[in-house]
């Protein structure tokens, strides 16, 4: 909803913004994520929700602390459950902190860190170290037996077998 809001406030024409709106909603893997419990359904969630804070801000010219808090916390909600969207976050920062730098420093930052400190704290308790959990694929944190009950990674099926070189890998 906030997307073909978002779409038909923007677009030129209703067809545009229909079109877009079903894109977004069957035409990316948002839909088919969405049935499993995963990483990337709320990551797009957040992303949806910063991405309306900020344009709100930048675009609508919207001052409201409100929108900053927004903005910084659901950007860094994005970085916690998809790293590489590490650059999302820091493009929304220093875009607002080029239109009105107090306020992302007083209210954007201080809502960013509210996730990320939750992510670095639950990390650290689960893995006793700062790197993010997969980096310690094929470790004994993935690769354990629980009541006799091997994890998943022990074992992984499909794609997840990982058997491709590199350079295929990066190809798909």
């Amino acid at each position: 909803l906030v997307l073909a809001r978002m779409f038909q406030r923007y677009c030129h024409s209703n067809w545009a913004a229909i079109l877009l709106t079903a894109t977004a909603s069957f035409g990316t893997l948002v839909l088919p994520f969405s049935k499993t419990f995963n990483n990337h359904t709320p990551a797009f969630v957040s992303a949806v929700l910063a991405v309306q804070a900020v344009v709100m801000i930048a675009v609508e010219g919207r001052r409201h602390w409100g929108w900053f808090a927004a903005a910084g916390f659901f950007a860094a909600f994005v970085c916690c459950n998809e790293l590489p969207a590490a650059a999302f976050g820091l493009i929304s920062f220093l875009w607002l902190a080029k239109l009105d730098l107090r306020k992302t420093l007083i209210v954007y930052v201080p809502f960013a860190i509210v996730p990320l400190a939750a992510f670095i704290y639950t990390n650290f308790e689960v893995t006793g170290g700062l790197k993010p959990f997969y980096m310690y694929y094929a470790t004994e944190k993935y690769n354990y037996v629980e009541s006799g009950v091997p994890s998943y990674w022990v074992n992984p099926k499909g794609i997840d077998q990982a058997k491709d070189d590199p350079a295929t890998y990066l190809f798909h």
